[in-house]
């Protein structure tokens, strides 16, 4: 990928820029990739933190306004916003602003290298739903294809980290359903039914957007290492508002829940117990004005709470085991379906589907662990030198 030459080299631009203390410029058109560039050099000043930059965000719009004050007048402004430790920080902005500029445009380089960009509140493809959300996020980084961000037909699909066998059919159903209608699911990424959801899209040859609870630069869980390169690398993308090497953590979590709520048009949650994580994403939905629908996997699912809590608060719910149940989730959903692009599914996708479902019946019947990603491509290209007619005799 051909990097593009930013306005900011050896920072002319920088240096001619007029001082706006008076005038800060909330109107005033700016450049995303300058923004960034900004934004990720003062990011790596020792003391600033994600809360810091928030507050920095607020006051300054056009962050290269941070570099033209004097250091006495910076103290002013980040002492009236209660910032810890002002004079310090401003000494090391007035300080060290070629250098950090240098480093900066340096590693968002390497950064775009990798399919990975940051995405910030000025840019055309940050969402319109997270700048009105309380405690919205100032900057996305994004692994994979960011415009999917702004599509029409995003629709959730969360729930337990440990699902009933009814929860993955579901699951694996109305994602195979949504993928088929154009529908592009959002997802935690966690165990469970979010890691389903995000391997059936694959599978079909869908898009998927996975909201992360911590960096790009941490793997959690492991076991969904693969899987996250698989949705990058296939159209997908990864998000998250946390800087790469930030650790997971329950407050991270629940912060990512307000993203995949505000992301999506709709909220279906599968599977889970009335005080989950899933609860939290319900509460956010509810609150952006959310589509919610719950879904009634049978009759005899006791662990399922989640549709008699949305149907005391009078959403709709839907159960897939009955014959109309399909058709009436299906009229809810197709309001939304104004950006989507149905796909016609494969056919040898389906029955190498039928294939694996046929062999992991066998495996559990035998008490053997269901098959990871590694032993199922294995599979797979065993099964297609069969079908073709060519396999080896082992």
């Amino acid at each position: 990928m051909a990097t593009k030459k930013h306005n900011l080299d050896n920072h002319k631009n920088i240096n001619n820029l007029p001082s706006l203390f008076h005038e800060i410029s909330h109107n005033k058109k700016l450049d995303p990739e300058q923004q960034a560039i900004h934004f990720y050099a003062l990011s790596m000043i020792k003391g600033i933190g994600p809360i810091f930059l928030k507050k920095l965000c607020r006051i300054f719009p056009d962050l290269s306004e941070v570099w033209e004050f004097n250091t006495k007048s910076l103290v002013n402004i980040l002492k009236n916003e209660k910032i810890k430790s002002s004079d310090i920080i401003s000494e090391k902005i007035k300080n060290n602003k070629n250098d950090l500029l240098s480093k900066s445009i340096r590693n968002l380089n390497q950064m775009k290298e990798n399919s990975t960009y940051i995405i910030m509140d000025c840019h055309p493809l940050f969402p319109e739903s997270l700048k009105c959300i309380p405690d919205r996020p100032f900057w996305l980084f994004v692994q994979g294809d960011p415009k999917l961000l702004i599509k029409e037909c995003n629709i959730a699909v969360v729930g337990t980290r440990k699902p009933s066998q009814s929860g993955i059919n579901a699951t694996q159903y109305i994602t195979k359903e949504l993928v088929q209608r154009g529908f592009t699911i959002v997802s935690g990424l966690a165990d469970g039914i979010d890691s389903i959801a995000h391997k059936t899209v694959l599978r079909y040859g869908g898009k998927t957007i996975a909201i992360l609870g911590h960096g790009l630069n941490i793997d959690f869980p492991a076991s969904n290492r693969d899987l996250r390169y698989n949705i990058y690398t296939s159209n997908g993308a990864i998000i998250t508002e946390h800087f790469p090497y930030t650790m997971y953590s329950a407050a991270n979590f629940v912060k990512r829940n307000r993203i995949i709520a505000a992301l999506s048009n709709i909220v279906i949650p599968i599977e889970s117990k009335a005080e989950s994580g899933t609860a939290h994403t319900i509460r956010f939905a509810e609150d952006y004005g959310k589509t919610l629908i719950g879904i009634i996997l049978d009759e005899i699912n006791n662990s399922n709470e989640i549709p008699y809590l949305l149907k005391q608060k009078g959403y709709s719910i839907i159960n897939i085991s009955k014959p109309d149940g399909p058709n009436e989730l299906w009229s809810i959903i197709k309001k939304y379906a104004t950006d989507a692009e149905p796909i016609k599914l494969d056919e040898n996708a389906l029955r190498l589907e039928a294939y694996k479902e046929a062999l992991d019946t066998i495996l559990k019947a035998h008490k053997i662990f269901p098959m990871d990603e590694a032993c199922y491509k294995w599979f797979i290209e065993k099964v297609r030198n069969t079908i073709r007619g060519k396999t080896n005799g082992d």
